[in-house]
């Protein structure tokens, strides 16, 4: 399999592989190949911008992070970069975004 380094800046929802800008999505939301965010809010222009991008791309890079709640939600510190995905099924509710992990594509480092 294909190793490669992820480069993303703190705050920014996403990182670039070998040279292609794609969306992070994290590893806490994951059970077996499905994605599901139940904090989602897709009507927010960070949120929009982050699901065109997997719909375009049909791929994400999966982050290793800390979790705590605040507030009542879930805030994330990134501790690391996983692996990139290809994605298919992409679902978006109300207040839930959803896919399925279709292939992995590249180790990361």
């Amino acid at each position: 399999m294909v190793r490669s380094k992820a480069r993303g800046s703190i705050g920014s929802w996403f990182a670039d592989v070998d040279g292609e800008r794609l969306a992070c999505v994290h590893r806490h939301w994951i059970k077996g190949t499905l994605h599901n965010d139940p904090e989602a809010v897709p009507k927010d222009p960070k949120w929009v911008e982050l699901i065109s991008a997997i719909k375009e791309t049909r791929k994400v890079v999966v982050t290793r992070d800390e979790v705590r709640s605040e507030n009542g939600l879930s805030v994330f510190k990134r501790q690391g970069y996983e692996a990139v995905y290809r994605v298919g099924e992409i679902g978006v509710g109300a207040k839930s975004f959803r896919f399925r992990l279709v292939e992995r594509l590249r180790e990361l480092e």
